[in-house]
Parts: structure tokens; sequence; C-alpha cells
């Protein structure tokens, strides 16, 4: 069960319907992953998503945590996922 509004599995489905049904690839593919909150199941989530899609094509996860109130270690243990990358952003307005 996640804790708060956040649902990160029900984001990383939509992601991923999206890559598995797009007409043209690109050599570089990326989901980024934005939130500011937390998810107690997203970790199981993140996977049984991985693991029902089965993309075959090579694509990575770069999350992104805003404000305080993001998990730091979940965001770098779902981008490790597919080998992506973990940015914390402390305050949106230094964002260009």
């Amino acid at each position: 069960m996640h804790r708060g509004g956040t649902s990160i599995a029900s984001g990383m489905r939509i992601a991923l319907d999206v890559l598995a049904s797009r007409r043209q690839k690109n050599a570089i593919t990326s989901i980024f992953l934005l939130t500011d909150g937390l998810d107690g199941s997203a970790i199981a989530g993140t996977k049984a998503c991985l693991d029902s899609f089965a993309i075959t094509d090579p694509f990575t996860i770069n999350c992104f945590g805003f404000g305080r109130d993001h998990d730091g270690n979940l965001m770098t243990a779902i981008s490790a996922m597919k080998d992506g990358n973990f940015f914390y952003i402390d305050k949106l307005d230094t964002i260009d």
C-alpha cells in the first residue's frame, strides 16, 4: 500500500504502455519519473510493470525527486532497475 496520494506504478504503467505502442523508435529512450511524494509499494509495482510489459528495446528510467517529501533511496532503486539516474531537486524555481 502506498502512503499518501502517490502511485508510482500507475504512472509507470502509462509510460511503459507508451513505449510499447510507439510507432517510431529512437536510439536513446528514457522514462522520466518525476515525484514529490512517497509510495511504499513503488518497488514491487515497478518490477511488476516491467515484467508485464517485457519491452525488449533498451531504455532507461531517470527519476527526479522534488522537494523534501520524496524517498531518494526509492528513486535510486527504481532508476537502477533500468540503468538510469536519480536527481534531487530541492526548489522548483531553480529549474530552467
